[in-house]
């Protein structure tokens, strides 16, 4: 741990955990007895503060129940005493920093607090309560559904119902019954749609209600507030991918209709159309240690960068040391395996610990990955495509989240990332699972490379015929949270007047993304996955056709990924038609 936070990380132990957080607490209560902060003493503070979000977020993200509960009354001593707050507002108001940089921080701290202090409790509240009814609508959904698939005769009740259901749907020779399936799937949906947007829209109007209060004009204005392109900007990049997306989406139905015959709805047919065009040949799997090391090897080739094994201090955890020649950057922290441990959720990134470099002050970063992926049957550390791709994607977050440069940090993660830019290094290392160098040096076995090109396709089809809907719920996000009236079915019937996207997708098809964490916590923004969709892809071009020994002697091309880790320089509007041209060459037919 830094010199700013005495005591040892919480790898070491409950006991170890308790004197750190003790020393931080002492530490800060005589900050804040004395006369006045000075600039190193704030830094100070907002390291502390970092370290305490570090602790916690940490036992939360490997499942340490019993040291999470038994340590909460030190969270709270930390975040909800009102004294302790309300000295900490007094003493930034009091401060004027020296370093004008360091003086912006202090002002963005100050309002961060200040308007804690203006929530209206009860608010947040109903918020939470309402994203509960919300998802025990879609639980509800999930049962029916489970349900249907056991009338087809799947008994399997802890499958991801959807997961089982493309499989089912994928193997149906007949046009009308996969049409049957596909309209009893959504009639279960479809059914507990009104009480779903019922719970969406009233967490709108809550929105809606505290942005009045701050002065902006819209819920999406507040959001978009810490980007660094235009609302103009970012409704005019929307707009353009949706009109692009719409007419690539067009060809895509068409080859669907191609392969099955399928005319309603193309896509319920696009499993069986996949399947009838790459089959259902071997899936081959990818050693973890493997896919490590060519993560490692992207890393250094591109960025310079070294990555070391180290002891964790945690049997399910893989902690990776980033050097930079003799400098140290930070640690990554994987824990990539579906243990008893809790119920596996999506893949994640935590950013642990921010940077704090700053007048001898020096904090390194950390970062979480977590991928809970389940061990192949013989338990050999082996991992399918899809799994290599999800933790290239994982890792890219991680790595932007150690290269950020902020100095003096009092957020965890990455926040302080402007919203447009949180995908778009992911993107652009996730498209590293589809590299020829990848493959190389792999083993795979005979024929591997040749089931590693069909993964490839595969996965570049599949993510071709998601543009769309991709398209749409950024559109209809952007869209409802812009208007200061109606919910999310007015929003979506104005979008397919203007667009006919209702001849593609349903409001069902797209509602319960609203549930999803990064839709609660930016509203308006999530206009970042098709952002880092487009960006990465345009400049994932430029690495596309050389080899890493190629990349090495080039260092200016990590020139081209640097407005990732610098959050000040202005964003850079990509071109929305750039992903649709990396995806173009994977058609079904032809």
């Amino acid at each position: 741990m830094p010199a700013v936070a005495p005591g040892a990380g919480p790898e070491s132990g409950a006991s170890p955990i308790e004197q750190s957080l003790a020393g931080m607490m002492s530490r800060l209560d005589a900050i804040l007895a004395a006369d006045r902060l000075t600039d190193r003493t704030l830094v100070e503070l907002m390291a502390v503060y970092n370290n305490v979000a570090y602790v916690f977020l940490y036992l939360e993200a490997v499942d340490d129940d019993e040291n999470f509960t038994r340590l909460l009354p030190w969270r709270r001593a930390f975040y909800e005493d009102d004294d302790r707050t309300a000295r900490i507002v007094r003493r930034l108001r009091e401060l004027r920093c020296a370093d004008t940089r360091l003086d912006a921080v202090r002002e963005e701290y100050l309002a961060e607090l200040t308007a804690a202090e203006r929530r209206d409790p009860a608010e947040d509240a109903r918020l939470d309560d309402l994203l509960d009814e919300a998802k025990a609508v879609l639980a509800g959904v999930r049962d029916a559904r489970r349900e249907i698939l056991r009338r087809v005769g799947v008994r399997d009740a802890e499958a991801d119902p959807a997961a089982v259901y493309y499989t089912v749907l994928g193997s149906m020779e007949s046009t009308a019954t996969r049409d049957k399936l596909a309209r009893v799937w959504a009639a279960a949906r479809d059914a507990r749609q009104p009480a779903l947007l019922a719970a969406l829209d009233a967490m709108v109007t809550v929105r809606r209600r505290r942005s009045a209060r701050a002065g902006h004009p819209n819920v999406a204005a507040g959001t978009l507030a810490r980007c660094r392109a235009t609302e103009a900007d970012i409704a005019a990049f929307v707009t353009s991918s949706l009109e692009t997306a719409l007419a690539a989406h067009a060809q895509v139905e068409s080859e669907i209709a191609a392969v099955t015959g399928a005319t309603g709805r193309p896509m319920d047919h696009l499993g069986f159309a996949m399947r009838t065009v790459f089959g259902a040949g071997r899936v081959p799997a990818f050693r973890m240690g493997e896919c490590l090391d060519f993560l490692s090897a992207v890393t250094h080739a591109v960025f310079g960068l070294t990555l070391t094994r180290q002891p964790s201090g945690h049997p399910q955890v893989i902690k990776v040391a980033v050097r930079d020649a003799d400098d140290e950057i930070g640690d990554i922290l994987f824990d990539l395996w579906d243990t008893d441990r809790g119920t596996p959720g999506p893949n994640h990134t935590l950013g642990l610990r921010g940077r704090t470099d700053w007048s001898g002050l020096v904090q390194r970063p950390v970062a979480y990955v977590s991928c809970r992926f389940r061990p192949d049957a013989e338990d050999t550390g082996h991992i399918t495509f899809q799994n290599v791709h999800g933790m290239f994607h994982e890792f890219g977050h991680a790595l932007n989240h150690l290269l950020l440069r902020t100095g003096v940090p009092f957020r965890s993660g990455l926040e302080s990332l402007p919203p447009e830019r949180l995908e778009c290094l992911s993107m652009w290392f996730e498209k590293w699972a589809c590299h020829p160098e990848f493959a190389r040096r792999l083993t795979l076995g005979p024929a591997g490379e040749e089931q590693w090109a069909r993964c490839v396709r595969i996965k570049m089809f599949e993510q071709r015929a998601g543009l769309l809907e991709q398209a749409v719920t950024a559109a209809l996000d952007l869209e409802v949270h812009r208007s200061g009236t109606g919910g999310l079915r007015d929003a979506f019937d104005r979008l397919d007047g203007r667009y006919g996207i209702g001849r593609h997708y349903r409001l069902g098809d797209v509602a319960a993304y609203f549930t999803w964490p990064m839709y609660v916590a930016n509203p308006g923004a999530n206009f970042s996955y098709l952002w880092g969709a487009a960006d990465s892809a345009a400049k994932f071009a430029a690495f596309r056709e050389l080899s890493l020994a190629d990349i090495t002697g080039r260092p200016e091309l990590r020139g081209l990924l640097a407005p990732c880790f610098d959050a000040d320089t202005p964003a850079e509007v990509p071109d929305g038609s750039a992903v649709f041209r990396l995806y173009g060459s994977s058609a079904l037919t032809g």
